[in-house]
């Protein structure tokens, strides 16, 4: 053999030999990067999901203590026999319209003081819900803490959220009189609206027994021990999930695509194919060039991959150089960021809004006050806040329910909306029937004539459900300004104080700052 053949054949070896061994050393590193992202995003998601299903749970602890927290329910439950008060709010239709499937009120001392169940096919046995033989019929019928709990519960083959509350005044405040118990369905329309929301593919298996296999993953927030499955395309994370006295009840399974692997794999494929046609073509001098430039590139990918892991900077992309494999395991990867970054604002804009009335909900008036009070003083523009309260509202809600409670709310929300004429200017629901108005650039002067237009604006609406209550709704107002150097509590503060002068002095009124 020639020199120029070993010479061609020394190149070619070595050309293969190094870019072979080059490129399986990154590729390893960067399929290792991308399962600690996998990992970290497969936890992150299956705290989603958990945060999900305790929303759900929340919003039907808050329907349930919209009735054990009922003054007149309290008085019904201490003396049932000299009460008319079953005959027309426990009824099927009732709790129909709260969006129950029954309830039930025991004594403290456990013993069925009434039971309902809203009108439809599926029927609760309470019999068998409150039976003191069960572990659960026992959970059910002891008294609960002040809180009150909800969980899961399977009955008649289906799973179901029970809550169990105490009984006490509308006030929250007097001790207890009695345990409700209420229950609803967890359909599979429910689900789909949290699947749907949470962008994420689960689903809510009956029995108990988590699979067998896999190894254990731990994710924050989850005391039940997590199976972990992976699969060339898709992972499942299965947990057991307890009922309301921690028995199991149910086994849940997320789905988590591994889109990203999948892509990254390809693109792998690809690049490996185009180095080695680049080796067996080139000279050393050339294929040294080439696999500097893979090299270096890779890297960069690798190190942003972590960069952003580490920083769980959503926000942050990739760069993408040139039309190749690497600009497309890039795209892709920069596609997935979109997505997560799109979900975590959603979740974000969801936990700043308050469901009732659309308005920003205390946490999200928290931190927008924070962020007016450094523009304000940045500009020397003045920042005045309008604390708004609805006069006598707890007499209306207990004379007339929760729901036109609710209905009046939704009106004060919508009288905000209709007198703000400036972006910078932010209504809010602190919660209750208490309610802010945020105005950037607006004196107490102006901030006055804008509350009395709400006044007047309230003055040709109807609160509630028929003739009987179409009467208009008051308001009392304070107003406080920004002083230099304050912080915003002094400014919530101060407003408070004058809320507190307005109702004081007789309510329906607007009182600024002293």
């Amino acid at each position: 053999m020639g020199l120029r053949a070993q010479g061609l054949a020394w190149v070619l070896g070595l050309s293969l030999g190094l870019g072979g061994l080059g490129l399986g050393a990154l590729t390893l590193h960067l399929r290792t990067s991308l399962e600690e992202i996998e990992t970290s995003v497969l936890r992150g998601d299956a705290q989603r999901l958990q945060a999900g299903l305790t929303d759900v749970l929340a919003q039907r602890r808050r329907t349930a203590q919209e009735w054990s927290q009922w003054t007149d329910f309290r008085d019904y439950v201490a003396a049932p026999a000299d009460s008319k008060f079953p005959e027309s709010n426990l009824t099927p239709a009732a709790i129909g319209a709260s969006q129950l499937a029954g309830l039930a009120v025991l004594s403290l001392g456990g013993e069925l003081i009434r039971q309902v169940s809203a009108p439809g096919e599926q029927r609760l046995d309470w019999s068998a819900l409150l039976d003191p033989a069960t572990r659960l019929g026992q959970g059910l019928r002891s008294a609960p803490g002040l809180v009150g709990e909800c969980g899961l519960a399977s009955h008649g083959g289906a799973l179901m959220i029970l809550c169990r509350l105490p009984i006490v005044d509308s006030e929250g405040k007097s001790s207890p009189a009695g345990i409700l118990v209420t229950a609803d369905w967890l359909t599979a329309s429910r689900l789909q609206t949290l699947k749907q929301v949470l962008a994420l593919q689960f689903e809510v298996d009956k029995q108990v027994n988590l699979p067998m296999g896999g190894t254990e993953l731990a994710v924050p927030g989850w005391t039940a021990p997590a199976r972990l499955t992976q699969g060339a395309e898709v992972h499942q994370v299965a947990w057991t999930l307890p009922d309301l006295v921690g028995a199991p009840v149910a086994v849940l399974r997320l789905n988590w695509s591994r889109d990203l692997r999948a892509q990254t794999d390809n693109v792998m494929r690809g690049a490996q194919a185009v180095v080695l046609a680049v080796a067996l073509g080139l000279a050393l001098v050339l294929f040294s060039l080439i696999d500097r430039r893979l090299v270096s590139r890779l890297k960069r990918v690798q190190e942003q991959l972590r960069a952003l892991r580490d920083a769980e900077n959503w926000r942050g992309r990739l760069p993408v150089e040139g039309d190749d494999e690497l600009a497309a395991l890039a795209q892709e990867g920069n596609h997935l960021l979109s997505r997560i970054e799109v979900q975590v604002q959603h979740l974000a804009q969801l936990s700043a809004t308050d469901a009732l009335t659309g308005l920003t909900n205390r946490r999200g008036f928290d931190a927008a006050v924070a962020l007016a009070v450094g523009r304000c003083r940045r500009s020397q523009q003045p920042l005045t806040l309008a604390m708004i309260d609805v006069d006598h509202f707890k007499r209306f809600n207990d004379s007339h329910g929760h729901a036109a409670g609710d209905r009046a709310l939704t009106v004060l929300a919508q009288g905000l909306k209709s007198v703000v004429r400036r972006a910078g200017d932010l209504p809010a629901r602190l919660g209750g029937e208490e309610f802010v108005l945020l105005m950037e650039g607006t004196e107490l002067t102006d901030a006055r004539r804008l509350a009395e237009r709400l006044q007047a604006w309230l003055q040709t609406q109807a609160h509630g459900p028929d003739a009987e209550l179409a009467q208009p709704m008051t308001v009392s107002v304070g107003l406080a300004t920004l002083r230099t150097g304050e912080e915003p509590g002094n400014l919530l503060e101060r407003a408070d104080q004058a809320l507190y002068r307005a109702k004081a002095n007789g309510r329906n009124r607007v009182e600024r700052e002293v």
